[in-house]
């Protein structure tokens, strides 16, 4: 079997890491720039200050993370299109979707506030938003795990490919999985003991799209 890079589909990986890279730029803007400048986690009294200063942020927040999800819906059928049909693959791809679908019941609650406050011309009482961002803060960090566990699927599909390059994506790709799992899993079941290695470890995607950016431009060579 020819398991050189030119032969995964170049469209697909192009597409991927085109979708990686907007994802990426979106998520430094409403998850690690505009969140922290809105939600103060302990003080509602401040998040509403923060909202009251700058009311549109919320909107760009939550329109933001509405585009992350409809992109990680769209990646994992991307991403399934790269290997050959197998359960692995369809495993893989499902596992982001269902991620997905968490990840925008985490957003509901913004979403709702969000409307009310467009419809009403009002602000939200402090501790209706404050819940609002908690809910996310802790649905979004528990969906994690599952996003974890996609990781790790597409590692090991990547592993089945022949190269190091290929190989190395595979470790860090289970690397970050694995950090995503006990993350989530540990807030979920154990919140006092609550860790955060994906902080140190969870560039696995950041690996992915470079290496999908390079298998989509290799120059294919030419029989004679």
């Amino acid at each position: 079997m020819n398991t050189h890079p030119s032969t995964m589909p170049r469209l697909a990986a192009i597409t991927s890491a085109t979708m990686l890279l907007v994802m990426t730029v979106l998520a430094m803007l409403s998850l690690l720039t505009w969140l922290p400048v809105i939600f103060d986690a302990q003080d509602p009294v401040q998040t509403l200050a923060n909202f009251s200063v700058n009311p549109p942020l919320l909107s760009q927040f939550v329109y933001a993370v509405t585009l992350i999800i409809v992109l990680d819906i769209a990646l994992g059928f991307s991403l399934y299109k790269l290997f050959p049909h197998s359960v692995l693959s369809v495993v893989m791809g499902g596992t982001r979707v269902i991620y997905s679908a968490l990840f925008f019941a985490a957003l509901l609650p913004l979403w709702q506030l969000l409307l009310t406050h467009e419809a009403n011309n009002m602000l939200p009482a402090a501790a209706d938003l404050q819940a609002g961002f908690v809910s996310f803060n802790y649905v979004w960090s528990i969906s994690l795990a599952v996003f974890g566990l996609h990781l790790v699927l597409l590692g090991r599909l990547f592993c089945r490919r022949a190269g190091w390059a290929a190989k190395t994506l595979a470790g860090a790709c289970t690397l970050a999985g694995v950090a995503y799992m006990v993350d989530g899993t540990t807030l979920w079941l154990l919140p006092s003991l609550a860790t955060s290695l994906a902080d140190y470890v969870g560039w696995g995607e950041l690996v992915v799209m470079i290496y999908l950016f390079a298998v989509g431009f290799w120059p294919v060579k030419k029989s004679a």
